[in-house]
């Protein structure tokens, strides 16, 4: 069965799109396909084919993972999907890198050797090692250097046919700023210090006591203005007490109900009361409140311009490859 124009392609982050593709076929795991399925022909795309083995094989990692979750029908129904998702975004990494062809879209060696250097650098890789690594992974160096050259030619070609093209206005921006006037919103928070006195909810009335008169006495000494990090350090038995009890910003719900409801009620600089969780006596500073509030006029511009970059951008991938499907020869039969 002949198809021109496939399933409608998915929706990538244009920013890692190609990297995105190339990744479910650059070094992945060999998977042990028999010959006779390996080799039968799932989609043509131009003068090149794609087989059953080369998908399960771009796969293989998601299938180990299904067959460990998913049992019966309902493993086999998984499977299918997964193979055919993955078959679709060979079909556009092939279509992409015939476009950037056509458009005769080049890629220098020393391109290719720098990012070469670039992923061992990363990777702490010498070149002894990323041979072997490819080795098991059945490629030889000039293999992936084809690889990492296509990577580029996708990027490229990408960049030149859609995100070039996805131009966001300031009237753009003003607009969504006006219909969105929620969206950016940073929510209330609270920067605390604790000092904490462990002491079970099922500990005795004697352990009880005396942990709460410890935590009477340091907050005594707090009343009496000594310094709430230096007495963190002293008494707390929380991890933070090395920090000097400083646990940094919290929104309303990140913290144990008990807590929150104290620390939000206070102003910046002050102290709880001694509050009981099921974890000991704890008692809080509030080191800074910050009211719910907007981003700063710049910042809220670039992430509004962001958004309907990515928005502006992925439709026009949609389309793009769809164009794709008509200009070049595509064949699916799986």
């Amino acid at each position: 069965m002949k198809r021109r124009n496939c399933q409608n392609p998915p929706i990538f982050d244009l920013a890692v799109l190609f990297a995105g593709l190339l990744s479910l076929s650059l070094l992945l795991p060999k998977g042990t396909v028999e010959a006779e399925i390996a080799d039968h022909i799932v989609a043509r795309v131009n003068n090149e084919i794609i087989t059953l083995g080369e998908v399960r094989e771009a796969g293989a990692d998601l299938f180990q993972q299904i067959e460990t979750e998913l049992q019966g029908e309902e493993q086999i129904q998984k499977r299918r999907e997964i193979e055919q998702e993955i078959l679709k975004k060979m079909v556009e990494e092939k279509l992409i890198i015939y476009k950037a062809k056509k458009l005769k879209i080049t890629v220098g060696e020393e391109e290719i050797a720098r990012s070469l250097e670039d992923l061992k650098k990363q990777n702490s890789l010498t070149d002894l090692q990323l041979e072997q690594l490819l080795k098991q992974q059945g490629l030889t160096p000039e293999e992936y250097r084809k690889r990492i050259k296509e990577q580029i030619l996708g990027s490229r070609v990408v960049h030149m046919e859609v995100r070039s093209k996805a131009q966001v206005t300031d009237q753009e921006i003003e607009e969504y700023s006006r219909k969105h006037p929620g969206e950016y919103l940073f929510p209330e928070d609270v920067r605390i210090q604790q000092i904490v006195l462990l002491c079970d909810e099922e500990a005795d009335p004697q352990t009880e006591e005396k942990a709460q008169i410890q935590a009477r006495y340091v907050l005594d000494k707090l009343k009496a203005g000594e310094d709430f990090a230096e007495l963190a350090k002293k008494y707390s038995q929380d991890p933070s007490a090395t920090e000097g009890g400083d646990l940094s910003y919290f929104k309303r719900g990140e913290l144990l109900p008990p807590l929150e409801e104290a620390a939000f009620k206070l102003k910046s600089g002050e102290i709880t009361p001694i509050v009981r969780t099921k974890y000991g006596f704890h008692i809080l500073k509030v080191v800074e409140k910050r009211e719910a509030r907007m981003p700063s006029s710049t910042k809220l511009r670039e992430e509004i311009k962001e958004k309907l970059f990515r928005e502006k951008a992925t439709k026009l991938h949609e389309e793009w490859i769809k164009e794709l499907y008509k200009e070049f020869f595509v064949e699916i039969l799986y």
